[in-house]
């Protein structure tokens, strides 16, 4: 059974006058244990939707998804999915270390107080613990957005532009605990916009445009002539082939 298994899946958001525009449309997708996917493609593609979707926060129009042999919001899923938006939900009030805790609590994170320190240290907080989360930066933030998505070590990864404002040190660092996690079973869905996150950490890729998948396949294939800067043009392209 795939980890992620996905037939049909159809969104649309809900605009004025009650006008609904197309975010997904028809996508299948199966994504086994072990595997890091990435998802790519322009804005408005529906990487960040597809996630939503899969993190239980957007329902879909049409189609079916299963999620580690469970059905999409399943309560048992709580505590199994983690998941990094592209912006902070907390309240501005509240400090990195408070989040952190309170996560770990309502969890229930076997050596909270150890894995709170852990996943500090990999996504480069230390230092940051006791700053309200009104006072940081966009890459200080994204920051804490991981480490609240690695805090219990779910089987399911689900990292929206996980990369972006961030330095290469605390790249570097959440890429290997990446990789470590993945190695030992988990299963990553990662959305992107920029190929050199994908390097040594996809082992596929799906390219989306306009709500539909356009190419996917193993990412060593898909990537081996798509270049830093013109990758993602390249990938689109691959529709034609």
């Amino acid at each position: 059974m795939a980890a992620v298994e996905i037939r049909g899946l159809t969104h649309a958001y809900r605009r004025s006058l009650g006008r609904r525009v197309p975010s997904l449309a028809g996508v299948d997708l199966d994504v086994q244990a072990g595997e890091c996917w990435g998802l790519v493609g322009p804005n408005g593609s529906g990487k960040s939707t597809l996630l939503r979707i899969l993190a239980g926060l957007a329902a879909p129009l049409a189609g079916t998804a299963q999620v580690l042999g469970q059905p999409l919001g399943a309560r048992s899923l709580r505590g199994s999915i983690g998941y990094a938006p592209e912006r902070l939900r907390w309240p501005p009030t509240l400090s990195v270390g408070a989040v952190l805790h309170e996560l770990a609590a309502l969890q229930a994170v076997k050596g909270a107080s150890q894995r709170v320190l852990d996943v500090v240290r990999i996504t480069g907080l230390d230092g940051l613990i006791d700053r309200r989360l009104g006072t940081l930066s966009l890459g200080q933030s994204r920051r804490v957005l991981l480490a609240q998505a690695l805090l219990d070590r779910p089987p399911l990864l689900l990292l929206d532009e996980p990369f972006s404002s961030l330095d290469s040190l605390v790249i570097h660092d959440v890429r290997a605990h990446l990789r470590e996690q993945v190695a030992l079973g988990a299963c990553l869905l990662m959305a992107t916009h920029r190929i050199e996150d994908l390097r040594d950490l996809a082992t596929h890729v799906v390219v989306l445009r306009e709500g539909r998948i356009v190419a996917q396949g193993e990412a060593d294939e898909l990537l081996s002539g798509a270049d830093e800067r013109d990758g993602l043009l390249t990938l689109l392209g691959s529709e034609a082939a």
